[in-house]
């Protein structure tokens, strides 16, 4: 690698521009919770969303309620955006979970202070329609220089709905996950 080409990344990864692979782009915390983003591979298929309790050891862990789970499968209190280096940005729709389907359940997850929980999300499942009505894949976007943000957020009324009231309420985001360069081949 160019010596010039290491020393802006380099300078990506301290400002927080870039993350290493595999360690997520933690966000602020807020009650204790804490949301990142990463990838394990600059080609991997998945897009990691990992939650972090932050609480002092000792303390007692956190109740998280995910989202809901449908027969079509899981729909997570997540949202996404996409943001081009221009300031263009682009709210990713989450076909993850699809249609509804039958009764929805609640997905908790207790996490310990210092534990982390980490959620796979196909990149395939992430995609920006504009109102011209073309999609574009996050795969792609990332690709053309653009950031992935995630937003993670829960209020009284769902943890009600989920017949937990002690869980965790709030709303945390990840730093921005930039694309990582492919390995010149």
């Amino acid at each position: 690698m160019p010596a010039r080409v290491a020393a802006v990344l380099a300078v990506a990864l301290a400002a927080g521009a870039l993350s290493p692979a595999g360690e997520p782009t933690w966000g602020v915390p807020a009650n204790s919770l804490r949301l990142g983003l990463s990838r394990d591979t600059p080609r991997s298929p998945d897009l990691l969303v990992s939650f972090s309790g932050t609480a002092p050891a000792g303390s007692p862990p956190l109740l998280v309620l995910l989202g809901g789970r449908s027969g079509a499968g899981p729909l997570y209190s997540l949202e996404f955006t996409a943001t081009h280096p221009n300031g263009d940005t682009c709210r990713l729709l989450n076909s993850l979970g699809g249609v509804v389907g039958g009764s929805v359940g609640p997905i908790l997850v207790s996490i310990a202070p210092g534990a982390n929980h980490a959620i796979a999300i196909p990149l395939l499942n992430l995609s920006c329609t504009r109102p011209t009505g073309q999609a574009t894949g996050l795969s792609r976007l990332l690709a053309l220089g653009y950031s992935v943000q995630a937003t993670f957020k829960t209020s009284a009324a769902d943890t009600a709905w989920a017949h937990a009231p002690s869980a965790w309420t709030g709303e945390i985001r990840s730093r921005p996950l930039a694309a990582e360069p492919l390995p010149s081949q």
